[in-house]
C-alpha cells in the first residue's frame, strides 16, 4: 500500500513494515506506530503547555527535535517537517534554521502556528493509520 495522498515517506515505513514477522497480524509495526502516536500526543500537549505558561524556547526545541527525529523513522513527512521548523524557532533561529532571530514573541507565535500543523498532520496521520492497521 503506498497512498501518496496522506504524505508518507512509503520507504521509510516500508522497512518498519517488513520486519513484521506475519504481515496479516502486523503485531511489530503495530506497536511501533501505536507507541509514537502516544509519545507524539504528550510531547504535543507538553509544547502547548510551555507554549500557554511562556516556558523556555530551548525546551520546545528540544521536544520538536525529539518528535522530528521520530517522526521521520516512521515516515511522516509533514510531522518531520513541522517539528524540525519547530526545533530552529526554540533555538532562536528561523524556519530553515539559517538565520538568528531575538523577537521572542515571533518565536512564539510561530512555534505555536507550527505546532498547529503538526497536531493537524498528527490527527490524519493517526487515522489514517489507524484504518490501515485496523487498530492500535
Amino acid at each position: 500500500m503506498t497512498d501518496t495522498s496522506i504524505d508518507i515517506d512509503w520507504e521509510v515505513l516500508n522497512q518498519i513494515l517488513e520486519m513484521d514477522d506475519d504481515p496479516k497480524e502486523r503485531e511489530f509495526s503495530k506497536g511501533l506506530v501505536s507507541q509514537f502516536f502516544d509519545q507524539a500526543d504528550t510531547i504535543l500537549s507538553d509544547i502547548f503547555r510551555h507554549l500557554e505558561s511562556q516556558g523556555d524556547l530551548n525546551h520546545l526545541s528540544s521536544q520538536g527535535h525529539f518528535l522530528k527525529g521520530s517522526s521521520a523513522a516512521l515516515g511522516l513527512t509533514r510531522m518531520r517537517i513541522g517539528c524540525e521548523k519547530i526545533q530552529h524557532l526554540g533555538n532562536y533561529k528561523d524556519e530553515t534554521g539559517t538565520s538568528s532571530i531575538d523577537d521572542e514573541t515571533f518565536l512564539r507565535d510561530s512555534i505555536k502556528q507550527q505546532a498547529e500543523l503538526v497536531r493537524k498532520a498528527y490527527k490524519e496521520y493517526y487515522a489514517y493509520l489507524h484504518d490501515y492497521f485496523g487498530s492500535f
